[in-house]
């Protein structure tokens, strides 16, 4: 059984300390816990602190792979060089950012979203250059295979 007990010294009160009971043959022993009632919780509950550091490292990493593995890049830029009113269309240069060796496939999915509207477009529909043969590379992804794509 734990127990707290608060000390008196010189009218000035310190505590609680933490102490637990226990009977060992015919005598009370105690056992100095802590002065914190997290240290109570520990004495009693040992696995109690691996459980909790086990589920938090379980919640970063969660939080981790759903940032960072999303699908979409996000290295794209437009630059716009119309005047921007509503229900116009726009126009300008949409700039793909890719690293050196990096070579996407001509059927690439390009979705460009603005507010609630989303478009998807195939990379060939917004390239001017002809396609070439090459083995599909992006940094951070899974792709793989070979065929008529661009690249940097």
């Amino acid at each position: 059984m734990v127990y707290r007990k608060y000390v008196t010294h010189k009218e000035k009160k310190y505590g609680p300390y933490y102490y637990d009971n226990k009977r060992v043959g015919k005598r009370v022993v105690s056992k100095y816990i802590g002065d914190s009632y997290l240290s109570v919780i520990k004495y009693n509950h040992p696995r109690l602190s691996s459980y909790l550091l086990a589920f938090f490292i379980a919640f970063i990493l969660l939080f981790l792979i759903v940032f960072f593995l999303e699908t979409s890049t996000g290295r794209a830029t437009l630059d716009i060089t119309s005047e921007i009113r509503e229900g116009n269309r726009l126009s300008g240069t949409l700039t793909l950012g890719l690293e050196p060796d990096e070579f996407l496939p001509a059927d690439t999915q390009v979705v460009v979203s603005l507010g609630d509207v989303e478009k998807t477009f195939a990379l060939s529909e917004l390239v001017f250059n002809v396609p070439v043969s090459g083995t599909y590379y992006a940094s951070g992804t899974a792709l793989t295979g070979t065929g008529r794509g661009y690249g940097a």
